[in-house]
């Protein structure tokens, strides 16, 4: 974890967040193997396997995770950071989730 205090509370909708940071920090040249995942069925797909709760028809944004940021080694993710907006602005907050 973070040696600052984190914006997200450990655990947020019953899923253990493991990190946090900007957008921004997930520098693909840090971290090559991130992919960006913004399709609806696929971002459910990724949550679904991991376990990850998530209410995609809540009105509420925090609910659910409208992008993902995964690495995907020998078939399994291995990182998962999820942000509530459609769009991976750099100032926005990322939740490592796996």
């Amino acid at each position: 974890m973070s040696t600052q205090e984190p914006n997200y509370p450990v655990e947020y909708r019953g899923n253990e967040i493991y990190d946090e940071t900007k957008v921004k920090n997930l520098n693909p040249d840090d971290k090559p193997n991130l992919s960006l995942v913004e399709g609806s069925h696929e971002i459910d797909t990724v949550l679904d396997h991991c376990g990850i709760n998530y209410d995609r028809d809540s009105i509420v944004l925090e609910d659910t995770y409208n992008c993902l940021w995964v690495d995907v080694q020998n078939g399994d993710y291995v990182e998962v950071w999820g942000i509530h907006k459609c769009v991976p602005y750099n100032h926005l907050t990322a939740v490592k989730l796996v």
